[in-house]
């Protein structure tokens, strides 16, 4: 699912679009890829990219460009170990705070890549988690 809010001076605007989008020609692609890199950063809009299977996004400069990941308790490896390489954590360390944390299956991990947040690591949105250091295993 794919969700654009839009902040302009008369209030808040958004939009959704209910199936995963794939792109009907190269056109339409770069055209996507430019609403992701420009308008969102450029424009005061915030774009969510919902998706059960992160390999579904299809461009790799969508999934480059993304910087707040929200990730539940999965059980394909090759997924967070992707997701992993991408917010600079190992799947490791990601299975670890799931563990002392206690999540549960409703439970989600959010990773914000975002510059000067104030939390980069969240449970469930709200929950600040302190950076843990987990030792390297790769």
């Amino acid at each position: 699912m794919l969700l654009l809010i839009v902040q302009t001076r008369k209030g808040t605007r958004s939009g959704t679009k209910e199936d995963d989008y794939k792109p009907k020609t190269p056109i339409e692609k770069a055209n996507m890829e430019r609403f992701f890199g420009y308008v969102s950063t450029h424009c005061n809009t915030t774009i969510f990219y919902a998706t059960q299977d992160v390999f579904s996004i299809f461009s790799p400069v969508i999934r480059r460009e993304s910087n707040v990941f929200i990730l539940w308790k999965s059980f394909d490896q090759m997924q967070l170990q992707m997701i992993a390489k991408r917010v600079g954590m190992t799947y490791d360390s990601i299975a670890q705070i799931m563990k002392d944390l206690e999540f549960g299956n409703k439970d989600s991990l959010c990773i914000d890549m975002t510059d000067g947040t104030p939390a980069k690591l969240r449970k469930n949105l709200f929950q600040v988690i302190q950076e843990v250091q987990v030792p390297d295993t790769e």
